[in-house]
């Protein structure tokens, strides 16, 4: 029960209208405050801790904090830093104080490595159908300063090298079908899920690309044979290296630099390492004809025999031609792996032999004719050697060969006499053997050796026959009572090498040393070794009478002697006629020329004899003989 007031109420008329105006200001108090207020009350990633490439949902929580109920939709934009990833709608109702419900605002975001900053704001805006941005704010709140909400995610930093690449096999050789492994490791703290590329180089070349779709937490590398490219191998020595999270190509071909892993070390992604393969080498080392001379008409089988004369083995496949007379005959595909020292030989279809003489030739790595009969010149080794793959035959064919290429007599030189001359000829004869050879299959004819300089003989018929392998052997007698020079010609049926011509020359001789045999000497004469002495050494005496000659050919002369303290005179004598008396003495040690030049070019006689006198200051008769140097 409410007891009433006893107190006095103001009239009756005042106070309808008092309490009207207090329901009023009540009712606009309450309105003002009644209203909602959003806010990003919660910001969630899975996973949490994500890594580079990794798929990342963002749950986010929206709560009205407000004491209105929200009825009206809104959106939520979303920014990962600067950049507006997307808007969520909301069309939940929310009560004061009630949240939207976990996951049904979600927006997804590729996680890159760094530390970003999440964003979102409640009540903010979105994009239209055609992109353009749309700036509402369609809820009426009591706050309009709170509706943002940041969180800072860190996303660790991955880090790619190529850590190995091994070959299979490990040393591969010459056309030899070889694997790459590649081993990527992510060396970072940070994980990853993305694909990159790992393009792969041999010298300048890029020989392939491969995809990496493993992921790669820190510390992991790829799966051994996983990453694997296709070679063949050349000689010679080789750089191989890779690029993690480098280019490749694309459909048309065209290069595609991509860099798709950020990484905190951009600069370590290249390996590479060194390959040597060994050169081969291909010589046709055996050609032969079965049968060896055949007639004409006869069926002939060419065989030849193929060696890898390199260090290095090939197993690619290569072709062998044979050329008779210039023209294409036949070719054999050689299939077989060659390893160092190696051969293989080979039979070539039958050729029909025709009349004359020929040549055959093969060549290793050389051409062949298509199915069209068209010529493919190809060259399928790389050798060590490109310039010895041919090898020749001559069929029917003589091939003249002689020794020595030259003769080469000396004025004077005594050897050999023809038969028809006597003593009584004043002729200084000197003879060679000049030998003929048949180095080929047919049969040689020397037609005649002709050219001899005048006065020189052959003491054999200038035509005769060589047999194939066989040889014959001329003997030339040279004039050298006098220098002379030309050429002989040898006149022969070879088709290659009609006429060999050999030189010929009769040489004065221009130095003597003290010991050359044709120095003679008479009286006790003595051995001198001294380094500053032509070749090191001479001959003295000092026994007066005693005396050397040399005869010479020539137009002056030059006597090479010691000068001395202990030198005494010497007597010259040329052509038999007293020429001078020499003075030796010299207060020092040395060697001096002394020479007589104008002579008319023939035979000379030099003598010198150690004279009774010598110079009153020196202590000996010594007169020494170091060279002598004639003047043609």
């Amino acid at each position: 029960m409410v007891r009433r007031s006893t107190q006095y109420r103001p009239r009756s008329w005042r106070w309808p209208a008092l309490a009207t105006a207090i329901v009023l200001w009540l009712t606009a108090a309450t309105v003002a405050h009644a209203m909602p207020d959003l806010v990003l009350s919660e910001i969630l990633c899975d996973p949490a801790d994500p890594v580079d490439g990794e798929g990342v949902t963002i749950y986010l929580t929206v709560t009205n904090q407000g004491d209105e109920t929200v009825t009206t939709d809104f959106w939520v934009p979303v920014w990962v830093e600067e950049s507006f990833i997307g808007s969520l709608k909301v069309t939940q109702d929310l009560d004061p104080a009630e949240p939207t419900t976990y996951g049904s605002l979600t927006i997804g975001w590729t996680a890159a490595p760094s530390d970003h900053s999440i964003s979102a704001k409640a009540d903010g805006g979105h994009t239209d159908i055609w992109g353009n941005w749309v700036d509402v704010d369609l809820v009426a709140e009591a706050d309009e300063t709170n509706n943002e909400l940041e969180v800072i995610l860190s996303v660790p930093w991955p880090d790619l090298i190529v850590s190995d690449i091994a070959m299979s096999p490990p040393a591969p050789v010459d056309g030899q079908s070889t694997t790459i492994y590649l081993t990527v490791r992510n060396q970072g703290p940070g994980g990853l899920v993305r694909n990159f590329w790992v393009p792969t180089w041999v010298d300048e070349d890029c020989i392939g690309w491969v995809q990496v779709s493993q992921d790669l937490d820190p510390g992991e590398s790829t799966t051994y044979g996983s990453l694997t490219i296709g070679w063949t191998a050349i000689p010679g020595d080789h750089s191989v290296y890779a690029t993690a999270d480098g280019g490749h190509k694309d459909v048309w071909g065209n290069w595609v630099n991509v860099d798709l892993v950020m990484e905190s070390d951009e600069f370590n992604n290249v390996f590479s390492r060194d390959l040597g393969s060994s050169w081969s080498d291909l010589v046709v080392t055996a050609l032969a004809s079965d049968p060896p001379n055949p007639e004409p008409g006869q069926p002939v089988t060419f065989t030849a025999t193929i060696r890898n004369a390199g260090d290095g083995a090939t197993t690619r496949d290569f072709w062998v031609p044979i050329l008779i007379d210039g023209g294409y005959h036949d070719s054999k595909k050689i299939t077989k792996d060659l390893l160092p020292g190696f051969d293989d030989t080979i039979a070539f279809n039958p050729w029909t032999a025709a009349e004359g003489s020929h040549e055959v030739c093969v060549e290793a790595d050389g051409g062949h004719k298509d199915i069209w009969g068209n010529w493919v010149n190809v060259n399928l080794v790389a050798e060590s050697d490109e310039a010895n793959n041919e090898h020749c035959l001559s069929v029917f064919w003589p091939q003249i060969g002689v020794e020595p290429t030259s003769l080469s007599f000396v004025v004077g030189e005594r050897g050999g006499r023809p038969a028809a001359e006597t003593d009584a000829v004043a002729t200084i004869w000197a003879s060679r053997l000049l030998t003929v050879q048949n180095v080929g299959t047919g049969a040689l004819h020397v037609e005649d050796i002709v050219g001899l300089p005048s006065g020189w003989l052959l003491a054999a018929p200038t035509s005769f026959l060589v047999l194939p392998g066989e040889s014959r052997s001329v003997t030339v007698y040279a004039d050298t009572s006098a220098p002379a020079g030309g050429t002989l010609e040898i006149h022969s049926d070879d088709p290659l090498t009609p006429m060999v011509v050999v030189p010929v020359a009769v040489e004065a001789q221009t130095w003597f040393e003290d010991d050359d045999p044709a120095v003679d000497y008479t009286g006790p004469w003595q051995p001198y070794t001294n380094p500053a002495c032509s070749d090191g050494h001479l001959k003295y005496s000092n026994t007066p009478g005693s005396w050397c000659t040399l005869d010479f050919y020539g137009t002056g002369i030059t006597w090479s002697t010691a000068t001395g303290p202990m030198m005494g005179q010497a007597r010259v004598y040329l052509d038999g006629g007293y020429a001078a008396q020499v003075d030796l003495y010299r207060p020092a040690l040395g060697l001096t020329p002394l020479g007589r030049t104008g002579l008319a070019s023939g035979w000379h006689t030099l003598a010198i004899v150690v004279g009774p006198e010598k110079n009153p200051s020196s202590t000996d008769y010594i007169v020494a003989v170091d060279a002598f140097e004639v003047l043609p």
